[in-house]
């Protein structure tokens, strides 16, 4: 309540109300998620809509859910260069149809990776949001049907990485990362990470500080037959193209 305000839900009425203070110490995209979207998000959800504050593309038919517990604009933006479409970018609607998980654009914006610098002083800072589909014309595609989960682990590493989990390792980690706290997370309505292990591939990821990393790791685990770990090289070495090394 100190950062942002206070939000009451009615969950028999489906309503709820916000209270935002004077001056939040949150920034206000962050204070509209608060106010607006995870209430919401928390009624819709017995519905069989969620929202989740996670990424999400599409390529050839390959759809894509990101669970990253930090910013990967970078990353983002070069999936866009390689020919991917956005699903969300920041936040994604997820839904069940047919036995299949689908992916449902939703607008917004996401973190600049590092601060903006002053471009006019008369004008103040840009800002430090940006929406990726203004900047790139005929990249938002409205739905997608979800083949795979990339779960993030916290922090980058000299060395990009993917291995594939199954079974309850599968679940486990898709819990264990899920970036929206619930109300009533074991009710029925509450096992989406569940649905999406038995209805997805699920692969771990350790980022590099290279954002081009990831697009190779996709590359990869795109194909059906792939179940190993696949390795890049270190983010040091710069100037060799990216090759990759398949661990069994």
């Amino acid at each position: 309540m100190d950062r942002w305000g206070l939000c009451e839900i009615n969950v028999l009425k489906s309503t709820w109300r916000s209270w935002i203070l004077p001056h939040p110490t949150l920034d206000p995209v962050r204070v509209a998620e608060m106010a607006v979207l995870w209430p919401m998000a928390q009624l819709l959800r017995p519905k069989g809509l969620y929202l989740i504050p996670a990424a999400s593309v599409s390529r050839g038919g390959f759809g894509l859910l990101v669970l990253s517990p930090f910013n990967i604009e970078g990353e983002l933006r070069a999936l866009i260069h390689a020919g991917y479409n956005v699903v969300g970018q920041r936040w994604t609607a997820v839904r069940e149809d047919a036995g299949r998980i689908e992916l449902l654009q939703m607008p917004g914006q996401i973190e600049r990776e590092s601060s903006p610098r002053v471009r006019d002083a008369t004008l103040g800072p840009a800002s430090r949001w940006v929406d990726l589909t203004s900047e790139h014309c005929g990249i938002v595609q409205p739905h997608a049907y979800c083949d795979a989960v990339l779960v993030v682990e916290p922090g980058r590493r000299p060395t990009a990485h993917v291995n594939e989990v199954a079974d309850q390792r599968a679940t486990d980690a898709i819990r264990r990362a899920w970036p929206i706290t619930e109300l009533h997370p074991f009710r029925k309505h509450g096992q989406l990470p569940m649905k999406l292990a038995q209805s997805c591939r699920t692969w771990q990821a350790q980022l590099s500080r290279r954002s081009d990393d990831l697009l190779v790791l996709l590359d990869s685990i795109r194909s059906p037959a792939c179940t190993a770990m696949i390795t890049l090289p270190s983010s040091a070495s710069l100037s060799a193209p990216p090759a990759m090394r398949i661990a069994s």
